[in-house]
């Protein structure tokens, strides 16, 4: 029995030992006390930290950053670039299709003939198809009336223009400027825009010329019967009456015809004015024609002239009151009187 005790008394020291030799080497592995044996520090696993790995950080890795990959942005397709475009004294004349209408680029652009006595608008197509890349769009126009037919268009435009962009007919509009108006008299008339010449008549078609269908630059011919003003007697430089007009005294009888012409460009003139006498009646009767050539020079003088005829000497020899008629119309001449004119 008792080497039983001393047996197990034995086995529990060697026990002991053995256990107190486990736990030193659990210490010696390089653990401090109250850590988790079982997992060992990133830092102290047998590797370098992750900038150690061998590789290079993000930045390090051969690629260049976006800006300095050897490519210019200015060449890169996608850029977009715009042009000025800049239009003087250019594009279609339009009389008589108003300007709203002429923005439309797929409308017509085609009306009635412009009748005597008609007001027609005038509109300059500067620019044809614009569409939805261009952009801050300007556009002026003026009209100048130089008297007898002749007119002046002054136009300018701009517009700015981006690219690329894909053409498409469906969003074009026209870059349309109204210039002003145009009261159709009974004879032809030319409007001009830059060095270009456009002429109309009476009855030709409201539409638009386009800016290379310009006609070659000719004097306007001008004619006409039975119109104008008519003085009887004398009138000083001031247009104030002189002597009466008495039976048995022949006085004058002059034509005029206001129309604003240039001494120095208008040329053959030409006029007839005859007097007929039947008893107490008198007939006149005129025609005359000129050329103006004032929109053909640039040096002509800037007067403004009436057209003039003499018609002779009229005399009465009666005193009385005596029918004039020129045309259709009729005036009474008082004899004796003042001197006295008449437009008829």
């Amino acid at each position: 029995m008792r080497a039983t005790i001393l047996f197990c008394l034995f086995a529990l020291f060697i026990l002991g030992a053995c256990s107190e030799s486990d736990e030193e080497q659990a210490f010696d592995v390089g653990f401090e006390p109250g850590e988790d044996a079982s997992a060992v520090p990133a830092d102290d696993a047998g590797s370098e930290p992750a900038d150690d790995a061998g590789s290079e950080p993000a930045d390090d890795t051969g690629l260049e950053p976006a800006d300095d990959t050897g490519s210019d942005p200015s060449e890169d397709a996608n850029v977009s670039e715009t042009e000025e475009i800049v239009l003087e004294d250019q594009g279609a004349i339009c009389l008589g299709i108003e300007e709203s209408l002429l923005m439309d680029f797929h409308a017509e652009h085609e009306g009635p003939p412009m009748e005597v006595g008609s007001t027609v608008e005038v509109n300059v197509m500067i620019d044809t198809c614009l569409g939805s890349c261009d952009i801050s769009s300007q556009r002026e126009c003026q009209l100048h009336d130089q008297g007898d037919g002749v007119y002046v268009i002054s136009s300018s435009g701009a517009y700015t223009s981006t690219s690329p962009c894909p053409p498409d007919d469906s969003v074009c509009s026209n870059l349309v400027a109204h210039c002003g108006e145009i009261e159709v008299q009974d004879a032809s008339f030319v409007v001009l825009h830059g060095d270009r010449h456009y002429y109309w008549e009476p009855g030709d078609n409201r539409g638009c010329v386009e800016e290379n269908q310009d006609d070659a630059p000719t004097p306007l011919e001008r004619s006409f019967e039975d119109e104008g003003r008519f003085c009887f007697g004398e009138f000083d430089a001031g247009g104030q009456p002189q002597a009466e007009l008495e039976a048995g005294e022949p006085f004058p009888v002059t034509f005029s015809k206001q129309a604003c012409l240039s001494s120095s460009c208008t040329e053959d003139m030409q006029a007839q004015c005859q007097i007929d006498i039947d008893d107490d009646e008198v007939t006149l009767s005129t025609s005359a024609s000129y050329s103006n050539t004032t929109h053909l020079n640039e040096s002509c003088t800037e007067d403004c002239n009436d057209f003039h005829a003499d018609c002779g000497q009229l005399m009465f020899e009666q005193e009385g009151n005596y029918a004039v008629n020129h045309g259709e119309e009729t005036f009474q001449l008082t004899i004796p009187g003042e001197p006295d004119c008449i437009s008829m």
